[in-house]
């Protein structure tokens, strides 16, 4: 079971994943919980608002690589070294974001 959770204030959340619900930090807002059968997302629409897009994506991410792990059976690699990938995709979304208030 995989529980992803996300750490920080609104606009600046890190968004990580558990392997128990005891790993989870005191205070972390768990938006989903996949144990391979079924997933279960906490995104209603006052958290959907204070998300960015960003932040959404990368949420999004994490969930498909949770659903994906438990429904294979394999572990998935350390969240902590796709830490280039999470970077790449902030960026890319952030440009764009900037691309669109400059239009």
């Amino acid at each position: 079971m995989r529980f992803i959770y996300g750490m920080g204030s609104a606009r600046e959340r890190e968004f990580e994943v558990a392997l128990r619900r005891e790993s989870v930090p005191e205070g972390a807002e768990v938006y989903a919980v996949c144990d391979g059968a079924l997933t279960i997302h906490r995104l209603d629409e006052q958290t959907f608002v204070q998300l960015t897009d960003q932040e959404y994506f990368m949420l999004q991410e994490l969930i498909t690589e949770s659903e994906r792990a438990e429904s294979s059976g394999h572990s998935i690699v350390s969240f902590g070294d796709s830490g280039l990938l999470r970077r790449l995709v902030r960026r890319v979304l952030g440009a764009l974001n900037a691309g669109r208030k400059n239009a």
